[in-house]
């Protein structure tokens, strides 16, 4: 995994400073995979590069889908940022609503139309 610069002058650099680069990177990912920073680069730098990707969307929509319905146990000392996270990805959902209520009851008014709705299939 050389990056270009490298790869362009790879005949003109020595060998172990190669394998220490790419050992250099290897420490790298492994480090931002754990949070931590990499040549002043985060997570979060990843993710903004991760979000202009063409898989980035579908990676991201993937993830939340996941961590929407998975169950979790808020008392659960291990699980407890991932309720957090859950819990804040739920207050966005509801903003969301929110902020598209006008759509969403013109979808409402266009299903009475097809389908009148009932006591009953407003409980369940």
């Amino acid at each position: 995994m050389l990056n270009k610069p490298v790869q362009d002058n790879i005949d003109t650099i020595p060998t172990l400073l190669i394998q220490n680069y790419q050992d250099y990177l290897t420490k790298g990912i492994f480090q931002m995979f754990h949070n931590r920073e990499f040549c002043h680069s985060s997570i979060g730098d990843f993710f903004q590069y991760l979000c202009k990707t063409d898989g980035g969307a579908q990676l991201m929509t993937g993830l939340i889908k996941h961590l929407i319905t998975m169950p979790i146990n808020p008392n659960d000392p291990s699980q407890t940022v991932l309720y957090q996270q859950k819990q804040y990805l739920s207050d966005y959902l509801k903003k969301f609503v929110q902020e598209n209520d006008d759509r969403f009851f013109a979808e409402f008014l266009e299903q009475l139309k097809e389908q009148p709705i009932t006591i009953s299939s407003l409980i369940d």
